[in-house]
């Protein structure tokens, strides 16, 4: 028992390092900060019943070079979402060595589409990159 308050403020401080959005149809949780070359991960969340029709899920890592936002920087495999369903999953990229921040680009596209014009969802959250 005496363990419990260090648990808990590890469990804190480990929290207060993370940045979380929260958007009607889904939550994103990434670090605050990352270093180059190292794996960096975002947690993405599908709220159940916010997905009104079967759709797949993209998740796109958008790097910056000082002000210079460079999209292409790595994507992950895309997931097929159920309408109405809640999902879960999480993408993991290493940090590019020229980035000066990354934002983890999340968006969906109903099911046979695959241009960018027929997204219905879309939202993103950045990283900060530590030298």
């Amino acid at each position: 028992m005496r363990y419990l308050p260090l648990c808990l403020l590890a469990c804190c401080l480990a929290a207060a390092d993370m940045e979380v959005k929260d958007t009607p149809w889904c939550t994103i949780t990434v670090p605050k900060t990352a270093k180059h070359g190292e794996q960096v991960e975002a947690k993405i969340a599908i709220k159940a019943g916010a997905i009104s029709e079967d759709s797949t899920l993209h998740i796109d890592l958008h790097k910056y070079v000082g002000k210079d936002r460079k999209p292409g920087a790595g994507h992950a495999k895309p997931i097929k979402v159920t309408a109405g369903a809640a999902v879960e999953t999480t993408y993991s990229p290493t940090v590019p060595e020229d980035a000066s921040a990354v934002s983890f680009v999340v968006y969906l596209l109903p099911a046979g589409k695959n241009n960018w014009s027929d997204h219905t969802n879309v939202t993103e959250l950045g990283v900060k990159i530590d030298g």
